[in-house]
């Protein structure tokens, strides 16, 4: 496993209570269920279903911007930093 840095933003940050952890995951989809497994709302706000992120969330690893379908396939590896930004909105 290894260990990554996850950052969240914005409305998932307030939610949370933080805006970054570390944790170990084997994989993408991994690390973001592990930080659904700390807040059970945060999975119905990313999640369309058990499977998928919403598309509307962009996900990026180490400043690539990852298909949220291909999450599952993603393998991490230590020092990873994976960012999770919400929908933004506004005039």
């Amino acid at each position: 496993m290894a260990v990554v840095t996850l950052k969240v933003y914005t409305t998932l940050k307030d939610r949370l209570g933080f805006s970054q952890i570390d944790l170990e995951a084997e994989n993408l989809k991994q690390a973001v269920e592990k930080l659904c497994d700390m807040n059970k709302e945060i999975k119905n706000i990313l999640f369309e279903n058990k499977n998928k992120i919403k598309n509307y969330f962009v996900i990026t690893l180490n400043s690539e911007i990852i298909d949220n379908s291909r999450i599952s396939r993603i393998k991490l590896t230590d020092g990873d930093i994976i960012n999770i930004f919400p929908p933004v909105s506004g005039g």
